[in-house]
């Protein structure tokens, strides 16, 4: 079984590792390719005088240790601490824009003004389609009863006032006039939920402008 290969010890190649480079980056230093690089550091080809000169002022920059005399590397970090570093101090964060933060508060109230306004207005529209739909059970049960549903109340069965036939159609133009609920169960939990969330997001935007960070706190 062959040897692993052994991590080259020439002047590339502890340049290479000292600095972090890659072949590529110090390719460019030397003005050679990436593969030039290969084969320098594996011994295949020989540095050159002007190559070595190039290569010098990096050399020089290796520690003491490795027959520089530039300063240590930090030492890797050990895999075995498990320890948190102290995390670094943050720079003060920049103060908020203010004028952003009211012309979206303005659109927000905006926005919150009309979703109140079209729930109030349905829920009143509900409420009169709901009174139209008991009265039109009311009329139905006088003009129009339905077999077994008893009697019409006593003091209005004789009433000559009544024409079944033309009353009858009368109640069937009302219930064909009768619209649908306006506010379904659905839509006004949507619209409420909706109405929230403006509100919401309101408050969020004026405590943001009363905020020490932001220009209309100062």
């Amino acid at each position: 079984m062959p040897n692993p290969a052994l991590p080259s010890r020439s002047a590339c190649a502890l340049v290479r590792a000292h600095f972090g480079l890659t072949q590529a980056e110090l390719a460019r230093w030397l003005g050679v390719s990436a593969g030039m690089v290969a084969h320098l550091e594996t011994g295949r080809k020989p540095l050159s005088l002007a190559l070595a000169r190039r290569l010098r002022p990096l050399e020089l920059l290796l520690p003491p240790a490795a027959g520089g005399l530039g300063p240590e590397p930090p030492p890797p970090p050990d895999p075995l601490d498990l320890t948190t570093p102290a995390p670094a101090a943050l720079p003060p964060a920049p103060p908020l824009e203010a004028a952003p933060l009211r012309a979206r508060l303005r659109r927000v109230r905006y926005l919150a003004g009309k979703a109140r306004f079209e729930l109030e207005g349905r829920q009143m529209l509900a409420g009169q389609a709901a009174r139209r739909a008991w009265g039109l059970g009311v009329l139905a049960a006088l003009l129009a009863p339905e077999p077994g549903t008893g009697p019409v109340p006593a003091p209005l069965a004789p009433d000559p006032a009544l024409r079944p036939a033309e009353d009858a159609r009368w109640l069937a133009r009302l219930r064909a006039d009768t619209a649908p609920p306006p506010l379904t169960p659905t839509r006004r939990a949507l619209l409420a939920l909706r109405l929230h969330l403006l509100l919401e997001e309101a408050a969020a935007l004026e405590a943001l402008l009363a905020a020490p960070g932001s220009a209309d706190a100062t």
